[in-house]
């Protein structure tokens, strides 16, 4: 129902936004500010939204009047990673020294620094009952973490290069895409199941569709690969390139 945009200039500007999906339309405009927004996230109920960029701040205000409602200030390096837990109790903050935390998403309060990655972690991901959060590292790890006893219980080596992103299926299935241009999947044990198509550059991003039967991956180009989950092939190629999108309209006008 929300979109979340961030971005701006380093040292120059900065704003995040949220958009109703249905109509298109601003819902608020938050963290105005001189150092760009590199991460963030809504909650669960959309009351609030959180963000972080390289002043290493985290900031979580009220969407309903743009208050901030607290900040964080324990993060020594960019903040790269902010995800809410689906049930709304639990916020999660990484940087790119490999830091990690966790809150009470409701008030700010420290729950548990999370020790594992030794270099910058680039996503997380929830799965959907909250008990379970993996994270993705310039190591080239997947790290597992139990969200209930706030400690490591698997470590994946997913990829060649970065861990660039990773996101849950319903069935604690795992999707992962790195700096080696591959997505792969990987069951709820940390095996691995399928790897997709390699893309023409990094691998920058990787989800699975509403109902997971597709995943959905996006390289350092702008370009979108989408394949059936199952059988691995491409049933869509799609580009977030003007360029490449006018291209494609004057050839299917040709033909």
């Amino acid at each position: 129902e929300m979109l979340f945009v961030g971005g701006g200039r380093e040292g120059a500007s900065a704003a995040a936004v949220l958009l109703d999906v249905r109509s298109g339309k601003r819902v608020g405009e938050y963290g105005r500010g001189y150092d760009t927004i590199l991460s963030g996230d809504i909650s669960p109920d959309h009351a609030m939204l959180a963000i972080g960029g390289p002043d290493r701040k985290v900031r979580v205000y009220d969407t309903a009047d743009g208050e901030l409602l607290y900040e964080l200030t324990p993060h020594t390096d960019w903040i790269y990673a902010i995800r809410f837990s689906p049930d709304g109790e639990l916020l999660s903050t990484a940087d790119r020294q490999g830091g990690l935390f966790f809150w009470e998403a409701g008030n700010g309060r420290a729950v548990e620094p999370l020790k594992g990655h030794k270099k910058a972690i680039n996503d997380m991901a929830y799965t959907y009952d909250s008990n379970l959060m993996a994270t993705a590292g310039d190591e080239g790890e997947i790290i597992i973490w139990d969200t209930w006893k706030y400690k490591q219980i698997r470590r994946i080596k997913a990829h060649t290069g970065r861990v660039l992103s990773v996101n849950y299926r319903k069935d604690g299935q795992l999707v992962s895409s790195g700096e080696d241009g591959l997505t792969k999947r990987w069951d709820a044990a940390g095996k691995a199941v399928m790897s997709y198509e390699k893309l023409a550059d990094w691998a920058y991003q990787a989800r699975f569709g509403k109902d997971g039967t597709l995943v959905l991956g996006t390289d350092w180009r702008g370009m979108i690969a989408v394949w059936n989950t199952e059988n691995g092939e491409r049933v869509a190629s799609l580009s977030t390139r003007p360029d490449v999108a006018e291209r494609t309209q004057v050839a299917k006008a040709t033909d």
